[in-house]
This record gives C-alpha cells, structure tokens and sequence, in this order.
C-alpha cells in the first residue's frame, strides 16, 4: 500500500466521521460551545498524537537515545 492510498483512506474515514456527526446530533445541551462543532474530537485526538509524537522525538534527541554498539566499541 503506498502512503497515497493511507492518506486517502485516513482522509475518507475522517470525512465520514464528520458527516455522521452531523447527521445523527444528539439533543443534549453542550457545556462549552466546542463540544457542538462537528470533528472537534477528531481533530483535538490528531493534535494531541502529533504533540506526543514530537515530544518524544525531542526528548530522544536531547539525551535519552543512546548510540547502537558497533562491533568493537564493547569497552
């Protein structure tokens, strides 16, 4: 599968998570006025994997990867 078609696919499911949310609102009041916009959840779940994703990235950058051992570097 080439990265195209996962984008298409990941794009598809969330256009049809969207229109679902659309279709079948619910009548129950919302607390704040995010909870009544539709892909609000989708949306906050994707940043919030990207965050996790580039702070870790960062946090291995800065010190807790270690460099593989090559052969001979066993000292």
């Amino acid at each position: 599968m080439k990265p195209a078609w996962g984008i298409a696919v990941a794009g598809a499911v969330a256009a049809a998570t969207v229109a679902l949310e659309l279709a079948f609102r619910h009548a129950a009041h919302p607390v704040y006025p995010w909870h009544s916009m539709p892909g609000f959840d989708l949306a906050c779940g994707l940043a919030g994997c990207w965050v996790i994703v580039v702070v870790s990235k960062a946090l291995g950058r800065a010190g807790l990867e270690r460099p593989e051992p090559h052969y001979g570097d066993e000292e």
